[in-house]
């Protein structure tokens, strides 16, 4: 049978590993939601710079017009496709993004 002292050394022993574990997975789970917010930060950035200036938009559809005018099909009804999809879940996103606010104002 083993001593008190050395049984708790074992326990520490076990724990150590088991945090280690979990700090790496927690590590990599961080590293996959990091890669998928900057994408999303990327695309918001995008969407920023297209608002400030539409011309970049449009001008890039004319030269996708003139050069590759099937592509062109293909890209407008994508934008169709996220437009119908952004004028539904933005509000959404809006009630959502004001109820994290309160809730962080409430407990400040």
């Amino acid at each position: 049978m083993k001593s008190r002292p050395s049984q708790l050394q074992e326990r520490r022993e076990e724990l150590l590993l088991r945090c280690r574990i979990e700090r790496m997975l927690l590590a990599a789970q961080t590293r996959e939601i990091q890669q998928k917010l900057s994408i999303a930060n990327l695309a918001w950035r995008t969407v920023g710079k297209v608002k400030e200036h539409p011309g970049i938009a449009l001008g890039s559809f004319a030269l996708i017009a003139i050069l590759k005018p099937r592509r062109m099909l293909a890209l407008a009804k994508n934008a169709l496709v996220a437009w119908q999809l952004w004028q539904r879940f933005a509000p959404m996103l809006r009630n959502m993004s004001n109820a994290v606010t309160s809730d962080s104002d409430v407990r400040r």
